[in-house]
């Protein structure tokens, strides 16, 4: 089209008509959740079109040790590590989260790995003391809007779904998870010193919660071991939070909301207040945090920190210090480029090439999740399988799967470390969950117990191209038209007037 009408022929631009291109994105909105999903849902409508999705995502959860539903849980014997991996911002695709999410996300994921490297040594000393504990570890998505992704688990928890739903017909499946298992909630939050030194980290507990006799002895010999740990001079500073201020932003609020007897804390770079002035913003990343662009500092602390956690869930576990704990910084390194700086990087490689030649990290927003899952979540769920699991050797592509009646491990085949190898099948604990509101399930979208966020759906891009008329002809076009509507008004007019006379009106005769 444009070569033919466009393309200027001898020097000389071409004359009219020419081509023309017009596209078309709307995105549809209807006032509110309420109203956008009540249009959505009206039964009436033949041609029903969908204004707005429930914000929602995945959890990733994993457990250091397998568990069985043949052997139930036992009362508080399962310790909780959490971190969340969304943040947000006001402009698509750019939602870093450096501090607000990336920086506890890599704790967890370090100390996932130090406690998958010590499961022997913990398993014995567990065995000698006769002890059955286990230690969750949940990474939660959607916490940006009103904590989407604890309030799922917290809900699947009380309806026993948590973290599979139980068959009949599957011999084999993981334990059941409920609120009353969990022992010990450790959080990690933005934990990315904003200042030069040495890193300076505070232990934040519920006031509310610690009011319980029961809880706050246990609060209080989480706290010891978590100082006592970070005595050591290589590791950070940590200092208790005053007793009386309320938790900070937290997904340990979910949780107690519903179960007051959860001891818990929450790990943070602040005393009383958020010192992070790019909190869910475009700017939440290193240079704006730490004046500094390089990840080594950063990657030091997280490793410091790493240490700390992974000898208080030890000693959580076994009752007993342990004599060494080896985090790997090199490990802590390659995670903060995967989410910070590049997607593209060594240990995303090592999972798939699909994003081997892309220069920056993949957004943390949570987007809604109508057909696929967000790259981002699945690069996090495959790199914590194969950083805790065990890779199975002889198996291939076809074999790397589970059981029909055994779902207790989950099989990944990834691309491995190795270029050579066609791959490599990583069996572990590590699993989805969905991370959606309870509020939609329970079709309640006015709900004031959990979040009811939804976006608009953008409808289908179009383009349609056609000739434009020159400006003479469109001219006279738009004067023809004027013209017919002014004969029109005039004849309806003298219609109107002459009304009775053309259709005049016969009286009726009655019978």
């Amino acid at each position: 089209c444009y070569h033919k009408f466009n393309n200027p022929s001898e020097g000389s631009d071409q004359k009219w008509p020419l081509c023309a291109a017009e596209m078309k994105s709307v995105m549809l909105a209807a006032k509110d959740t309420e109203t956008c999903m009540r249009r959505s849902n009206l039964a009436a409508n033949l041609n029903p079109i969908q204004y707005c999705d429930p914000l929602s995502g995945r959890n990733v959860v994993m457990t250091l040790f397998p568990s069985n539903k043949s052997s139930p849980l036992t009362e508080r014997s399962v310790i909780v590590v959490g971190a969340r991996i969304d943040a947000f911002s006001l402009f698509d695709n750019a939602a870093p989260g450096a501090d607000s999410a990336v920086s506890g996300l890599v704790t967890l994921m370090a100390t996932a790995n130090a406690l998958a490297l010590l499961r022997k040594d913990i398993t014995k000393k567990m065995n000698e003391k006769n002890l059955t504990k286990n230690v969750l570890f949940i990474i939660f998505n959607g916490e940006s809007f009103d904590y989407i992704g604890s309030s799922r688990v917290v809900y699947d928890m009380q309806k026993k779904q948590f973290p599979v739903v139980l068959k009949d017909d599957v011999n084999s499946q993981p334990a059941l998870v409920e609120l009353h298992h969990i022992s010990h909630f450790l959080e990690l939050a933005q934990v990315v010193p904003h200042s030069g030194g040495k890193q300076h980290l505070w232990i934040h507990t519920d006031p509310l919660s610690s009011q319980v006799e029961k809880v706050n002895r246990s609060i209080n010999y989480l706290t010891k071991i978590l100082l006592k740990a970070g005595e050591n001079s290589s590791r950070p500073d940590l200092s208790l939070a005053p007793w009386d201020k309320p938790l900070p932003p937290a997904s340990l609020h979910r949780f107690l909301r519903a179960d007051l007897d959860i001891p818990g804390v929450v790990i943070s770079n602040h005393k009383d207040e958020f010192t992070n002035r790019y909190y869910n913003s475009i700017y939440d990343f290193i240079p704006n945090i730490n004046d500094t662009e390089v990840l080594d500092i950063l990657a030091s602390n997280i490793t410091a920190l790493t240490s700390v956690i992974t000898e208080t869930v030890y000693e959580l576990l076994t009752g007993e210090r342990p004599t060494h704990i080896e985090v790997n910084e090199t490990l802590v390194q390659g995670l903060l480029e995967c989410y910070l700086a590049n997607i593209s990087c060594d240990l995303f490689r090592t999972i798939s090439k699909l994003y081997e030649h892309a220069k920056k990290p993949y957004p943390l927003y949570v987007r809604v999740e109508t057909r696929h899952i967000s790259p981002v979540i699945v690069y996090t769920k495959l790199l914590l399988a194969h950083l805790t699991g065990t890779i199975l050797q002889n198996k291939t592509k076809d074999d790397c799967k589970a059981e029909e009646s055994n779902e207790i491990y989950v099989y990944n085949w990834i691309r491995g470390s190795d270029p050579n190898n066609t791959g490599v099948c990583v069996q572990s604990t590590t699993r989805f969950t969905l991370a959606q509101s309870p509020a939609f399930e329970l079709k309640d979208w006015t709900s004031t117990e959990y979040s009811t966020w939804t976006e608009s759906v953008w409808t289908e891009i179009s383009c349609r191209i056609f000739l434009k008329p020159s400006r003479v002809q469109e001219g006279v076009t738009f004067a023809i038209g004027i013209i017919i509507l002014v004969i029109s008004f005039g004849i309806v007019y003298a219609i109107k007037n002459q009304a009775h006379v053309l259709f005049g009106s016969r009286n009726l005769i009655a019978c």
